[in-house]
């Protein structure tokens, strides 16, 4: 794992062809696989050998062979003595050829009836072959099975998404001040409870990393779902559950993301996320709602920052046990895997901005951040109690995030949503890239008119309005070409370049010095700071999605000099 963003762009640049690339891809995908699969392995060994699972495959395959052994015998002696009984012969050894290969592709549907056979009661008396008895979590990790899902559900890189997400949260927890062992015991435990899956809906597991239909229709009414769909589907295995556990001030609630938070656990956790207009599937937010350590198991974390446990086989066990309140389901596959993640961290790097959005929001949320500035930086981008609306560049900086990782899966700043609502009102859409150069456009007084969306729009009206001109292709245009309020636009996405001094101005050190442009992605994140403009040419004017071809720039050369949004977001204070 060490160095393989070096080892991919070096076949990269050297043009080597495909085969180092996707051999790195290769590793990459491996190592986020190996901990997560090891660990649903190890918990589905424990399952089978104690339901004697193993010991009926074995026997079944030894019997399988044992006929045929004894056929053949029969074949060495009979044959030549008896020809007429060949026919009968060649029969006997084809059945039991063919029970021998059908036996593996039936071993997992039997070895799965025989532990829902025996995971609602068993007996003390009763002896059950392996180490213990099971208990009913382990048998729901079986059932569950969420890590290694085989349905296609979208277009997700599972690998890519898992490790994504487990450097994600080592760049948090690390900022925060927690050790590797310990963060290694974190991932451990997720591992097993949710796959590292920030979508994960207890009962829906072909729809990883994404919120699919069925999650979709299930959060709709999540009591009903429980009553109607989960609660039905344990009792109809024979798995035997505490469902007041699942019971919440106003209904049931199932288990929900990366720590499965159930019954009273999972209400508070949608309703900070409301509160703050998140998305609750999100990384960003999850994270943010572990480490402000007020929430949920208030404390734990500023306790294990000061005494931190030694190895990652005792963190694992530490978070099962104090955070998710778990002292018997998995423990040998929680520490396993809180091993492999160690293991692999040596070669990690901390991805500072993300830290410091994550610290900053936790912050917003009554939490703990590791610098005063930090969520001082929170509670005014939350708010932006300051704006100047005076250019389209001012408006757009004024109203977004000091970074991109902010506006992850929310609606934006509360400016945002207000000038926003003012300008379109009953338009749900706000993490949309159309939206966030539209809404700086109108409340800046520059056009009236500027279509909301989508993207191809814009352009058909840019193109024919005289109120804009063509700079002409990106690629045809150096930095030294632009000026702040430029809009960037191809089909399928559309920013504003805004220029660094601007950004600087409004976020100080809270934006990198290289942020030059405002943008949004649809479905993705709301505006936020960075350096597009500088990236797209440097790119030769080509998106990142090189499929997407060319961005054209247009400037706006005409103002309407408008005062009819002017007041979009005046239930701000001027300062």
């Amino acid at each position: 794992m060490a160095n393989l963003d070096e080892y991919m762009k070096e076949a990269e640049e050297d043009n080597l062809g495909k085969d180092m690339t996707n051999a790195a891809k290769g590793a990459v995908k491996k190592a986020a696989k190996k901990p997560v699969k090891k660990a649903m392995k190890r918990a589905k060994d424990r399952i089978m050998d104690v339901t004697g699972a193993n010991v009926l495959k074995a026997s079944a395959k030894n019997g399988a062979k044992a006929a045929i052994k004894a056929v053949l015998n029969l074949v060495k002696t009979g044959l030549s003595k008896n020809p007429v009984t060949w026919v009968l012969w060649a029969v006997l050894v084809i059945g039991c050829v063919i029970l021998i290969s059908a036996e593996g592709d039936t071993s997992s549907d039997s070895s799965q009836e025989a532990i829902i056979a025996t995971s609602g009661e068993v007996s003390s008396s009763e002896e059950v072959p392996g180490s213990g008895q099971l208990s009913d979590d382990e048998v729901i990790i079986l059932m569950s099975d969420c890590p290694e899902t085989t349905v296609e559900a979208g277009e997700v890189d599972e690998d890519a998404a898992t490790l994504r997400n487990a450097q994600q949260l080592y760049s948090v927890f690390k900022s925060y001040g927690l050790t590797d062992e310990c963060i290694s015991g974190i991932l451990g435990n997720l591992s097993v409870e949710s796959g590292i899956d920030p979508t994960g809906v207890e009962g829906i597991y072909d729809e990883p990393f994404q919120m699919g239909p069925r999650k979709q229709e299930a959060l709709a009414d999540l009591d009903t779902y429980v009553v109607n769909v989960l609660f039905p589907l344990y009792e109809s295995n024979g798995v035997s559950i505490s469902q007041s556990g699942y019971q919440g001030t106003d209904g049931y609630y199932c288990g929900l993301g990366l720590i499965q938070w159930t019954g009273p656990g999972a209400e508070t956790f949608l309703r900070v996320a409301d509160s703050l207009s998140y998305q609750w599937y999100t990384m960003n937010f999850q994270l943010a709602y572990m480490v402000c350590d007020s929430q949920y198991r208030p404390g734990f974390f500023a306790e294990w920052k000061e005494n931190p446990s030694a190895t990652p086989e005792e963190a694992a066990t530490k978070f099962a046990h104090d955070y998710e309140g778990n002292t018997r389901m998995a423990q040998e596959e929680r520490q396993a895997a809180a091993r492999d993640w160690y293991e692999q961290m040596s070669s990690w790097s901390v991805d500072e901005a993300l830290a410091n959005s994550v610290l900053a929001l936790a912050g917003s949320m009554g939490g703990i951040a590791d610098d005063d500035a930090i969520g001082e930086s929170a509670d005014k981008c939350k708010t932006n109690s300051a704006y100047d609306n005076s250019s389209i560049a001012s408006a757009a900086v004024s109203y977004a995030y000091a970074t991109q990782a902010e506006g992850n899966g929310n609606n934006g700043t509360e400016l945002y949503q207000r000038v926003h609502d003012y300008i379109f009102p009953g338009d749900s859409y706000y993490m949309s890239c159309d939206r966030g150069v539209a809404c700086a456009v109108r409340w800046s007084g520059s056009d009236d008119e500027y279509p909301s969306g989508p993207t191809n729009s814009q352009y058909d009206y840019l193109i024919a309005s005289p109120k804009w001109e063509s700079l002409g292709m990106a690629g045809d245009l150096t930095m030294e070409d632009l000026l702040p309020g430029d809009v960037f636009i191809l089909d399928g996405h559309t920013f504003l370049y805004t220029g660094s001094e601007i950004i600087q101005s409004v976020h100080g050190e809270n934006a990198d010095p290289s942020y030059d442009s405002v943008s949004a992605s649809y479905g993705e994140r709301s505006p936020g700071c960075g350096a597009d403009a500088s990236q797209i040419l440097a790119r030769g004017g080509v998106d990142w999605d090189s499929s997407r071809g060319q961005y054209e720039v247009f400037r706006c050369v005409q103002p309407d000099n408008s005062t009819t949004y002017q007041n979009a977001g005046s239930d701000s204070v001027m300062e």
